[in-house]
């Protein structure tokens, strides 16, 4: 067989760089630890093994000389790359190709973006500025250095999209970027074509998804949900109608019903969609939710979204109960709930003091025990010029009482008298803005 014949060929001469990347490529092709053989005294049995002994004995491998050395050497340091495992990172970006493990070749340590580097120096051909691309999708995007250039993700991602355009998650890269650094601040030139905003590359990678062949070993229903659920935020954020992808117009609410089909767990999407629902419900799949029952959906795949528990507390608004993950929340509940995550929301802390009946002695966050009062002094602390919070403090202190609001006291009258006068700020801004 051909791992028999590399294996005599390697005994005879382990400097046979060819050779080592020939049993490489076959460890890649037949499954790694399924195939394995003895050369010498040592066992192998993946391919970065033999990618790392491929690049070991280039220097001493005479046929080298008459091929094409660049471009072979560019190849192995790619292949050891991606040999290397990947790590997703489930923030902010959707996928990294950059694996945290190293390898040594020589006497060196080389991470996988490293070998992406060297490919790089080696080769600077179109498929060497893709791996370095996907090498390096992680934030705060950064320049790297590339010979004595420093090349920005940026021109890594105009550079792989000029030679290939189908490349969807350079576009969705692209797109991220533009959402992080600021719509009509970053601009790129991809052939003939300059774009400026997250929207035109969000619609580039859904169009191109079906011709990348990356997508075969990703997530293709996760990261085409992703791109989805961002194409509709730049529809809420533009205050645009509709968008075409292909040939379809999708409107906000469409968008985001794609991208739950595509990814039922998508906890951003379900909330999202609850602002497009007013009254009435919307289907996804063959059922149909509510604006209240995307809401519960969001917070049953991730219960640690702080606006989602706070605005079901909004819409139970009274003495109405709900079930999450088979709990029964109230209004309250809810409030204490989202203040739990997030305790510097002083809207919470203020409607968190509203929803209090008025057998309420207190109610407890976070172990410790707040009253009504105390709620609207905490949500004071963290906003002193919020009118109805001033007012809601004033309607709550008993006659004669003073509570101490930053450096100075108040009683009823003298935060009525503060709602008031904001009240009036707020209202002659509005005017003049108007």
């Amino acid at each position: 067989s051909t791992k028999q014949c590399l294996a005599k060929t390697l005994e005879s001469d382990p400097t046979n760089s060819l050779a080592w990347l020939v049993f490489a490529m076959m460890l890649e092709q037949q499954g790694e630890h399924e195939v394995s053989e003895m050369v010498g005294n040592e066992t192998y049995t993946t391919s970065q093994q033999c990618f790392i002994k491929a690049l070991d004995t280039i220097p001493s491998d005479p046929i080298l000389k008459n091929l094409m050395n660049d471009r072979f050497v560019s190849s192995v340091w790619r292949r050891l790359g991606q040999s290397m495992p990947p790590i997703e990172i489930a923030t902010t970006v959707v996928v990294s190709l950059t694996s945290p493990e190293t390898v040594m070749v020589g006497t060196k340590t080389y991470t996988s973006q490293q070998c992406y580097m060297k490919a790089f120096h080696t080769d600077p051909t179109a498929e060497a500025w893709h791996h370095l691309l996907n090498s390096v999708v992680t934030y705060p995007i950064e320049g790297m250095a590339v010979g004595t250039d420093i090349h920005s993700t940026k021109q890594c991602l105009a550079k792989t999209l000029e030679s290939d355009p189908t490349n969807s998650l350079a576009w969705l890269v692209f797109a991220m970027m533009l959402e992080q650094q600021g719509e009509h601040e970053v601009s790129e030139m991809v052939g003939n074509e300059t774009y400026t905003t997250s929207q035109q590359c969000f619609i580039k990678a859904l169009e191109t998804v079906p011709c990348d062949p990356a997508f075969g070993a990703l997530n293709r229903s996760k990261i085409t949900s992703r791109m989805w659920s961002s194409l509709a935020c730049t529809l809420r954020k533009t205050k645009q109608g509709v968008v075409t992808v292909g040939t379809t117009k999708y409107n906000t609410q469409q968008c985001i019903v794609t991208a739950l089909e595509m990814d039922h767990t998508n906890s951003k999407a379900w909330f999202d969609l609850s602002f497009t629902l007013k009254e009435g419900d919307v289907k996804v799949g063959v059922k149909a939710y509510t604006r209240e029952q995307c809401i519960v959906q969001a917070l049953e795949i991730d219960p640690t979204i702080t606006n989602a528990w706070y605005g079901l507390g909004l819409l139970l608004a009274g003495t109405r109960n709900i079930s999450v993950s088979n709990e029964k929340c109230t209004t309250t509940q809810c409030f204490i709930k989202a203040l739990e995550i997030d305790p510097s929301r002083a809207l919470v802390w203020r409607f968190l003091g509203l929803s209090m009946a008025p057998a309420d002695v207190s109610v407890t966050v976070s172990t410790k025990a707040f009253t009504k009062q105390q709620c609207y002094l905490r949500a004071l602390e963290l906003d002193p010029t919020h009118a109805p919070t001033w007012r809601n403090l004033g309607e709550c202190l008993p006659a004669g009482e003073t509570v101490e609001v930053g450096t100075m006291m108040y009683n009823s009258e003298l935060c009525l008298a503060k709602a008031g006068t904001l009240e009036n700020a707020d209202a002659t801004n509005a005017a003049m803005s108007g």
